[in-house]
């Protein structure tokens, strides 16, 4: 990870879960290999996400009086751009529209799940 001496070294971490910056983390050292670990614990905090933070779904769905569906999410960060992408085999995606984030919940309405038996949602990062 960092060679010997060095005092601060930058490396990539998963987070499990959502992550905000300025958010802290704690690191566990072990097993160095050869050497000796003076501390073997530390408090980082996250300067910088490299990728914007997945949307999280909400079960607020609900079908319209028109027959078109609404979906209700949390898009994540703010300023990130959304896909809302549509399919009705889980195989093959359609982008159904572009959105931005913002903070709370965001509605989207699909305009044309009338016409649809089956539809399938799902919001990505391009």
């Amino acid at each position: 990870m960092g060679s010997a001496r060095r005092l601060s070294n930058r490396f990539p971490i998963e987070v499990g879960g959502r992550a905000r910056l300025t958010e802290t983390f704690r690191l566990v050292l072990s097993n160095p290999s050869p050497g000796t670990l003076i501390n073997t614990q530390a408090i980082g905090t996250i300067l910088n996400i490299d990728q914007p933070v997945a949307p999280r779904f909400h079960r607020l769905h609900r079908l319209l009086s028109n027959g078109q569906f609404q979906l209700e999410f949390d898009l994540g960060d703010t300023g990130a751009g959304y896909e809302i992408q549509a399919s009705s085999n889980l195989n093959q995606w359609i982008t159904i529209g572009v959105v931005t984030g913002a903070v709370g919940n965001f509605q989207f309405t699909d305009q044309d799940s009338s016409s649809r038996v089956r539809r399938c949602y799902r919001a990505i990062a391009p």
